[in-house]
């Protein structure tokens, strides 16, 4: 019975966890179709409501930093200007939309009791002190800069 299986290889650690990241795809993009579908109608044009969908996958992509520049690339744009006038200026409800996103999150994540928590995590900036002693800068989750010395 052993015989069978010599010429067969094992998946490795890494290609099991690529395997697992390809079977979630669909499902994130039919997730993602759900909560377009919800909040839509929030949209009163059509060419604002396709930005959104485009701007709600920008954020999902595997970016580092997800600022207007990396996001207009990430959608194959020339600029941010898009992504800047759907926050800034396109004409939609933002209390409905943040309620739809609630009610969305409530529905695949709540207990009757529960509580979420987001925390958006600062990013570590090297620099070095006045005499050349490496510290590190960071935000906090309040976004005020925190100086550490490095060891």
């Amino acid at each position: 019975m052993v015989d069978r299986f010599k010429g067969v290889k094992q998946m490795t650690t890494t290609e099991r966890d690529i395997e697992r990241k390809l079977e979630t795809l669909p499902k994130a993009g039919e997730a993602l179709a759900e909560l377009h579908e919800r909040i839509a109608p929030r949209f009163r044009r059509a060419e604002v409501r396709q930005r959104a969908l485009r701007f709600l996958e920008g954020l999902l992509a595997p970016l580092e930093r997800k600022h207007g520049w990396q996001l207009a690339e990430e959608l194959g744009e020339s600029g941010p200007q898009g992504v800047q006038r759907l926050l800034n200026a396109a004409d939609w409800d933002e209390e409905a939309v943040r309620d739809d996103l609630r009610a969305y999150v409530l529905h695949h994540l709540g207990e009757e009791h529960g509580i979420l928590v987001v925390d958006e995590t600062g990013f570590v900036k090297k620099r070095h002190a006045p005499r050349g002693a490496p510290f590190r800068m960071k935000t906090d989750s309040m976004g005020y800069t925190v100086k550490e010395r490095s060891q």
